[in-house]
């Protein structure tokens, strides 16, 4: 069993773990060692990168090293805007929502509201698996590309006899990682003119 014991970050952005083998008369190093990991990369622009490791016998004084290449999959992100104002009764673009995924392949996305409908005014390459367009909730499935695409066209209907405050849900799901983020978007509903 490998017991971790303090962490450290040293000069060369890397991280140095001092750790202890237990129990003891397993291993050939009675003592404690340091692992080190290492990586100076910014994960933002990367997908790939390598996990250097640096394992050093401190007793007596003894090193080995090793390298092995890891997938970076980040939690996907959703960026929503200021809250709108719409009228009750009638459609409304809601702009400004955008989704990311350091991965970035098959994604799935679920929009759900209280009070309205959603629906996109465009569906390239989006796949309905729950619910319906023009529903008070829908899941698809697309590539990334397609769901931003897409999201640019989403509309909200609010119910013709509500006033109020609704929460449009958003829920994205990478699903080659199943890594997934959620966010939510107040909207303001108004009665129409008079």
């Amino acid at each position: 069993m490998l017991i971790l014991t303090k962490i450290s970050k040293n000069s060369k952005n890397s991280v140095v773990l001092l750790c202890k083998l237990f129990p003891e008369k397993e291993y050939y190093w009675k003592n404690s060692f340091w692992l080190s990991l290492s990586s100076g990369t910014t994960y933002r622009k990367k997908k790939t990168d390598t996990l250097s490791l640096r394992l050093t016998d401190t007793t007596n004084n003894l090193t080995t090293k090793s390298s092995l290449p890891i997938t970076l999959a980040g939690v996907p992100t959703i960026t929503v805007p200021t809250s709108p104002t719409v009228t009750a009764g009638t459609a409304s673009t809601i702009s400004g929502i955008t989704v990311g995924d350091l991965a970035g392949t098959a994604e799935q996305l679920t929009l759900t509201v209280l009070n309205g409908t959603v629906t996109f005014g465009n569906t390239t390459g989006l796949t309905v698996i729950k619910g319906s367009y023009g529903s008070k909730s829908v899941t698809v499935t697309g590539t990334l590309a397609n769901l931003q695409t897409d999201l640019a066209t989403l509309s909200y209907t609010g119910n013709a006899s509500y006033k109020g405050t609704d929460t449009l849900s958003l829920l994205l799901t990478d699903t080659t990682y199943n890594l997934s983020r959620n966010s939510s978007l107040a909207i303001t509903v108004v009665a129409p003119p008079i």
